[in-house]
């Protein structure tokens, strides 16, 4: 099972950090009320759980790692297909890439190779995937 994919591809990266969160996001109609005590009224929209994702390069395959790295950087109107770990299975939703960040690990001086040593990408759900 790949741990991930992003549009139904899979990268010859390592992972190095994987992260699950969710958020449930409430309406406007959300609120306390006049009752005593000032109770709660909640009117959930849903659940979206969303992933952190740190991947390193695995030797041998920079281009592997670039081309994730491009991947991502692309705005788009539409989001991308995310399969990725979830309990014991994986989840599937559209998904945009909310920020990353990725470091430098050295410049071979002789080659001129570049080698970054790891990127991390932040997965943010385009809509709740549980639903009240």
């Amino acid at each position: 099972m790949d741990v991930f994919k992003l549009n139904g591809k899979s990268y010859n990266v390592n992972v190095v950090e994987l992260s699950e969160n969710f958020s449930i996001l409430y309406s406007e109609n959300t609120g306390r009320t006049m009752a005593t005590g000032a109770p709660m009224t909640l009117d959930p929209l849903g659940c979206f759980i969303g992933h952190k994702i740190v991947v390193s390069r695995k030797q041998g395959y920079e281009t592997e790692f670039d081309n994730l790295y491009n991947f991502i950087l692309k705005p788009r109107f539409n989001g991308i297909d995310v399969v990725i770990v979830h309990n014991q299975d994986t989840i599937s939703y559209k998904a945009y890439v909310s920020q990353g960040e990725r470091k430098l690990k050295r410049i071979d001086l002789k080659t001129g190779k570049i080698l970054w040593d790891s990127l991390t990408l932040t997965i943010v759900p385009m809509k709740a995937q549980v639903i009240p």
